[in-house]
């Protein structure tokens, strides 16, 4: 299983951070979404559209230092032997795109 990470740092207190990841991942291509009882972790499946397959990607949300800081992490299948298209790396970009955009509104 092949995996991508990233994370981000806002200046935003976590819950507006939390609404704005709700937000992002109630559109298309994300699915399937769970959150946490905590409301600190999120789950959900990205639909990559030029393929049929699709990957999990999972969101953490802290807080440290008087700061947002949001992880977030994709697997690819475990078939799925290579990433020759960078999918993962290119999910995870989308995603943070989505989420600073949504916040900077």
């Amino acid at each position: 299983m092949l995996e991508g990470r990233d994370e981000a740092i806002f200046p935003n207190n976590i819950s507006s951070v939390i609404a704005a990841i709700r937000a992002v991942l109630d559109t298309h291509p994300y699915r399937d979404t769970r959150e946490d009882a905590g409301h600190t972790t999120f789950e959900t499946t990205i639909e990559i559209p030029w393929s049929l397959v699709s990957m999990p990607l999972a969101v953490t949300v802290t807080t440290e230092e008087g700061q947002t800081v949001v992880r977030a992490t994709v697997r690819s299948r475990w078939w799925v032997g290579v990433d020759a298209y960078g999918s993962r790396d290119t999910s995870i970009r989308r995603f943070f795109a989505a989420l600073s955009q949504r916040i900077n509104q």
